[in-house]
């Protein structure tokens, strides 16, 4: 077995489970509901809103899972996380603490980053370039986001420090780590590099501090539900790490491009058809071939 075979079911199981995310995203936001209805009266969004979402969140996932318009189907997947986003950070009703509207909408605007790219990956050719440059855009707002968060707000910092082996060390080296994957984000420069390198930073991230479901939920007292959809965002996005690693390639700059260009890397899908080769079709007998061709000889003779 060679990196191919592993790079083609990373492939498959990578864009097999991101595209049925939705799904599971709507899942999540009526158990999160649920869970809220046992203290309260009146939903704190407006139930038609809710039905719209949970329909959206439906069809998405069923479009890009049947593969059935995805490209549509993901893009209305973003815009419908990035409204989301807009209704929990502006909705009073919510009773959120400021440090959890903003880790919530944060990991939603990953999400629809990782969606974009998702987008251009299913595209026909020629495909949308400015769908990878946006897509690689949020990405890179969300890790310098994450990452100005988790120095600043000191519940995440105390929560790192608290479950993460190495204490202050592993916080700076964590830290130095997202930072340089900002840096390449953003402008776009060695991002199937660094891809894999934020793949295993929010693993360790997901593993050592979102995983710890008692503290969360007992201590600091975030809604259950609210805790698993966290932990949702950060798989769905270590699952787009790996749609971004399997289905991308690096292309050799040309000579004479600028020194700009050749540290750039460009984004390439890999086609998982082979191209049709022309049939070659051998005569049977090639004696009876040669005496074919002194026979046309004689005639145009």
């Amino acid at each position: 077995m060679n990196w191919t075979y592993y790079k083609k079911w990373g492939r498959i199981i990578s864009l097999f489970l991101f595209a049925r995310y939705p799904i599971i995203n709507g899942l999540s936001f009526l158990m999160l509901l649920g869970e809220r209805a046992k203290r309260e009266t009146h939903p704190p969004i407006n139930p038609n809103v809710i039905y719209g979402h949970i329909g959206v969140f439906i069809g998405a996932g069923l479009a890009m899972g049947f593969n059935v318009q995805r490209r549509v189907a993901a893009l209305l997947h973003v815009a419908q996380l990035i409204f989301l986003a807009y209704i929990i950070q502006t909705n009073e009703k919510l009773k959120y603490k400021d440090w959890l509207r903003t880790k919530i909408c944060l990991r939603m605007l990953g999400t629809a980053g990782f969606f974009l790219l998702y987008a251009f990956f299913t595209s026909q050719k020629p495909r949308i370039q400015y769908l990878r440059r946006i897509g690689e855009t949020f990405v890179g707002i969300y890790v310098a986001c994450f990452l100005y968060q988790l120095l600043t707000e000191p519940t995440e910092k105390e929560a790192f420090l608290k479950h993460a082996l190495g204490g202050t060390i592993s916080l700076y080296m964590f830290a130095i780590l997202l930072a340089v994957c900002t840096l390449c984000y953003i402008p776009g420069f060695f991002v199937i590099d660094i891809t894999q390198a934020l793949l295993l930073a929010l693993w360790f991230f997901t593993v050592t501090v979102d995983s710890r479901m008692h503290y969360w939920t007992k201590r600091i007292g975030v809604d259950y539900w609210i805790q698993i959809r966290l932990i949702a965002d950060h798989f769905a996005m270590m699952l787009g790490c790996l749609m971004y690693v399997t289905c991308s390639k690096k292309v050799m700059a040309v000579d004479g491009v600028s020194s700009v260009a050749e540290s750039d890397e460009e984004i390439e899908v890999i086609e998982q058809t082979p191209l049709e080769q022309p049939e070659v079709h051998a005569h049977p007998n090639p004696e009876e071939d040669i005496t074919e061709q002194t026979e046309q000889s004689k005639k145009q003779q």
